[in-house]
């Protein structure tokens, strides 16, 4: 599967390329951990203009250079009140997010899926794409090109597995909630790259 990698040695050879001539916050758009992994190809201003006299009729805070998405969020819901012709909306005309577009109405699934030679670097896309809230798990276990479920997402933190193998789907599809049960089958070692893991047992058919 593809890795991002660090542009930091091509962007330092190449002195036609300066990062003060792009908007900084579509350059970071492209950082991951400290990490220039890609570049902007083009980008466009989101623009807020609001109303000073409802904000401060509401009791709340006026926009700051430091607002997040949540802030804005927070900040029209008080400001949304009364109903019927003499209701006031906190907000008109607002372009969603791409990122927030995703996270609301894109699922990603499990299968298939590459294990690459750093398990880290697999932890590193799930957490660029949110996997928590919007990676759904999917097998066709047993057949060749799937590993045992349990050995498969052995490295993944118990948090972020629980909501991968059901509570994504419940959310997503309404289900009431159910009890987890646990059956790993019994461990048992195998060699990866010259290194020897310890995990449950590793199933695959020819």
């Amino acid at each position: 599967m593809s890795i991002p990698q660090d542009l930091a040695a091509y962007l330092k050879a190449d002195s036609s390329v300066n990062l003060d001539n792009y908007y900084s916050a579509a350059v970071k758009d492209f950082q991951f951990q400290g990490k220039q992994n890609g570049m902007p190809r083009e980008t466009t201003a989101t623009i807020l203009i609001y109303n000073k006299d409802i904000f401060q009729k509401g009791g709340v805070s006026l926009p700051t250079d430091t607002w997040k998405w949540a802030d804005y969020l927070d900040a029209v819901q008080k400001l949304t009140s009364g109903s019927g012709p003499n209701k006031t909306w906190g907000t008109a005309g607002w372009i969603q997010a791409s990122y927030m577009y995703y996270k609301e109405h894109v699922r990603l699934t499990t299968q298939p899926i590459e294990e690459p030679t750093s398990l880290d670097h697999l932890l590193e896309i799930f957490e660029m794409i949110d996997a928590a809230h919007t990676l759904l798990f999917s097998s066709d276990y047993p057949h060749w090109d799937f590993d045992d479920p349990f050995w498969a997402f052995r490295f993944v933190p118990d948090d972020l597995k629980r909501r991968i193998f059901s509570e994504t789907a419940r959310e997503l599809y309404n289900l009431p909630e159910s009890p987890i049960v646990s059956a790993e089958p019994a461990a048992a070692n195998r060699t990866i790259n010259g290194r020897t893991e310890h995990g449950p047992a590793h199933h695959r058919t020819s």
